[in-house]
């Protein structure tokens, strides 16, 4: 890794360009080599990669009317990316979207673009230690059809940032369920991190996440 001023005749610089990653830690500003990404080949990422292939597949079956009809919603909802830039996604980007967490989740795909907004963030989220496990809790949103989805990390060492990219999915807890459930069975020694945001059943729409920490001992 190299420290680098003014990088691509800049003051800052993220992301790849040709063999080098250019990126910002602590305000220090690095490049270093690209190279390819591990690939584990997990349960999770075969399960992921088989429904992302077939909702590529449940778009060709969509009727003209259906697909134009995501590219209408796709116009009218542009997320953020870090920098505060609009992202300009498809329709067929937003199906897959939607639909991918909703078959993770086992429930029905759906056909049609969401008529309403993405779920309020959650709200009450709490680590906690019983015994050796660790467990989290949450305030109920209010109505159903809500799951939470939890992301974990951890243990890390203190002072060491907690990075989503880093993290693992952790479970999907319907979200009007009993708190708290157990997040990590005889959890190692460290601090642990969660990220949580709410899934909409209806849509496949998600909230923003919650971030939170605790030191296990």
């Amino acid at each position: 890794m190299v420290k680098v001023l003014n990088p691509l005749g800049s003051t800052e610089a993220r992301g790849a360009y040709g063999g080098t990653v250019y990126n910002t830690c602590r305000g220090v500003t690095y490049a270093k080599q690209n190279r390819a990404p591990s690939n584990p080949m997990s349960t999770r990422q075969l399960r992921i990669r088989g429904i992302l292939t077939d909702q590529s597949r449940a778009w060709q079956a969509l009727t003209s009317v259906q697909r134009a009809a995501w590219e209408v919603y796709a116009a009218a909802n542009k997320p953020m990316d870090w920098t505060g830039k609009p992202l300009h996604l498809s329709g067929l980007n937003w199906f897959v979207k939607c639909n991918v967490r909703l078959k993770d989740m086992n429930l029905a795909a759906v056909s049609s673009p969401p008529a309403i907004p993405g779920p309020a963030a959650p709200t009450g989220i709490a680590l906690s230690k019983v015994t050796a496990d660790l467990k989290i809790a949450w305030t109920a949103p209010t109505g159903a059809g809500f799951s939470l989805d939890v992301y974990t990390l951890g243990p890390i060492s203190p002072g060491v940032a907690g990075r989503i990219e880093r993290s693992k999915h952790a479970l999907y807890q319907v979200a009007t369920g009993t708190s708290p459930v157990v997040l990590v069975a005889g959890a190692a020694v460290g601090t642990w991190v969660a990220w949580v945001r709410v899934v909409d059943h209806a849509t496949g729409l998600i909230s923003g996440w919650v971030k939170t920490s605790l030191a296990f001992t």
